[in-house]
């Protein structure tokens, strides 16, 4: 079981935590970094997710993948990054259904835009939806 945790601070800063260990029941337990960092212009966006690792590993790959895509179409991610990373939640909800529906993914999104004196959004999901929060994220 992963367990994510995200809070902010007095400072409007956000710590964002997961823990390390990952289970296979085949072979043993082993450490991996739960905590996804994609860092592009204009902003630096962190996911940490609860859930089946395959679904959660693809989530992170694919937002990465269609953020760049967006980025380089030229669409304006600062307005629009929520819109392809919902977009990309609903493809990766689709492509392993049976796997979610019988144990669901919960992602802690942590969007820290490259503008001076704004502090980072801190988002849920809720199926595909981000929904935002302003004081804590806590997922296992």
């Amino acid at each position: 079981m992963t367990l994510v945790a995200a809070f902010r601070s007095m400072d409007n800063s956000v710590l964002l935590a997961a823990d390390r260990e990952e289970n296979d029941p085949a072979y043993a337990k082993r450490d991996v970094d739960k905590i996804y960092r994609i860092s592009m212009h204009p902003f630096e966006i962190y996911v940490a997710g609860s859930g089946p690792s395959a679904p959660i590993a693809k989530a992170n790959m694919e937002i990465h993948k269609s953020l760049e895509d967006a980025f380089a179409s030229g669409t304006d991610l600062l307005r629009g990054y929520q819109k392809v990373i919902e977009s990309t939640l609903r493809s990766v909800h689709k492509q392993f259904k049976s796997t979610l529906d019988a144990w669901p993914m919960h992602l802690a999104i942590v969007v820290r835009l490259k503008i001076p004196e704004t502090p980072p959004i801190l988002f849920r999901t809720d199926g595909d939806a981000m929904i935002a929060e302003q004081e804590k994220v806590l997922l296992g």
